[in-house]
């Protein structure tokens, strides 16, 4: 039973009573009256019983997972992630805080949610359907906690995806994605231990190999497009854009006066974007001149039938441009293998005529816009007639 009493030079009653643990306590009620130090005394007393009752009324529960941890450990089954489960078990039943824990699908929802603030469009769209393809192959393990995800269901994701006849090359992005959120689950202390790191990457050799153009086919695709593809190919062909940024592009874009294409590439970090001014190559000069609306400030989209476009509609139009025009899809490369073209390989053409031409290569990377060149530029300032140069070697379309 509690007993109070007072200390020298002390207006205030104090208290001494047995923690719900055993220990002795002492501690000063805060009261003059001794009635009322009295009070609280009890109402202290009375918490901690309460508490020693609770501990009590535990310790069989815990008992028995501890138990069971034992019959795991003695049989040699107590692996990592059980030990971590029975741990949480301990923690849910003795803690009067809420457990900080996510299943693997809420997870990665909450780590799309907060890349859409940090990233591109299209680098979205590529986490969105990684993040679907993935939940898909996890089946019922979606819903387990993240804290008890395992090496093993990363490794079965990668299996299934591969299995599932998609490309190693795409499995291996996806995979990647899924890995990144186990990363940054691991780095806020969601989890103990980076599940995903051990992982490794599928080799790729049924990768599709990427090839360009030669010049007398682009005049082909050029021939056979409608009036906008015309447009959208000799832009690509001769400045190397690719064709979100074509499809995308509005006047406000576009120099005539100073001959120059200004606009922000895609595929760029959010909140690096970097603007970048392409020289045009006269013929893209001459088209653009003649399809400019008859106002004196031209404004909306250069292309707005492709603008309206999604993607992947474009590159499905593209694919039967290419068979109108009788330019082929897969070609074989020396050596015998076999490379893929799509409206990317215009890209590929632009760099390698500008490098046929002999340019040099931090002239191209600039031009090219290419993020392996970025700490090159940092280093490199071409002025506009070096620039110009390079775009007047191009091929006459």
């Amino acid at each position: 039973m509690a007993s109070l009493y007072k200390r020298d030079n002390s207006p205030f009653w104090y208290v001494a009573y047995f923690r719900a643990d055993g220990s002795r306590a002492y501690r000063s009620t805060g009261c003059k009256s001794k009635k009322e130090a009295n009070e609280k005394a009890v109402e202290w007393e009375k918490a901690e019983s309460r508490a020693s009752k609770a501990h009590a009324e535990l310790q069989p529960e815990i008992a028995t997972i501890v138990a069971k941890a034992g019959r795991d450990a003695s049989k040699g089954r107590l692996t990592l992630d059980k030990a971590r489960k029975h741990i949480m078990e301990i923690y849910r039943l003795s803690s009067t805080e809420e457990f900080p824990s996510h299943s693997v699908e809420a997870w990665l929802k909450l780590w799309l949610k907060e890349n859409d603030k940090r990233v591109s469009a299209a680098t979205m769209r590529r986490y969105t359907n990684s993040v679907t393809a993935v939940l898909g192959a996890l089946r019922s393990a979606r819903k387990k906690d993240m804290a008890l995800l395992t090496t093993d269901d990363v490794t079965n994701v990668q299996s299934k995806l591969a299995k599932a006849g998609t490309k190693a090359s795409t499995t291996n992005f996806k995979v990647q994605d899924f890995k990144n959120a186990i990363r940054t689950a691991f780095e806020r202390g969601i989890i103990e231990r980076d599940v995903g790191a051990p992982v490794k990457a599928l080799p790729t050799a049924d990768s599709d190999l990427r090839a360009g153009f030669t010049t007398a086919e682009v005049q082909k695709l050029i021939a056979n497009g409608s009036a906008e593809w015309k447009g959208a190919i000799l832009i690509a062909a001769l400045t190397g854009l690719r064709l979100s940024n074509i499809a995308k592009l509005s006047w406000k874009e576009v120099d005539l006066k100073h001959k120059e294409l200004v606009l922000t590439p895609v595929k760029q970090r959010r909140g690096k974007e970097e603007v970048i001014s392409i020289p045009m190559a006269d013929s893209v000069y001459q088209h653009l001149l003649q399809i400019k609306p008859n106002t004196k400030i031209p404004k909306g989209s250069v292309f707005p039938g492709l603008a309206i476009r999604q993607p992947s509609t474009l590159s499905t139009q593209f694919r039967r441009l290419m068979a109108d025009a009788e330019v082929p899809h897969e070609v074989e490369l020396p050596g015998g293998k076999e490379a893929v073209r799509s409206f990317h390989s215009l890209r590929h053409f632009y760099v390698s005529s500008l490098a046929n031409a002999s340019i040099p290569e931090d002239v191209r990377k600039t031009l090219a816009a290419h993020k392996s060149g970025e700490v090159h530029r940092i280093y490199t300032h071409h002025d506009k007639a070096t620039l110009r140069s390079a775009i007047d070697s191009l091929p006459e379309l």
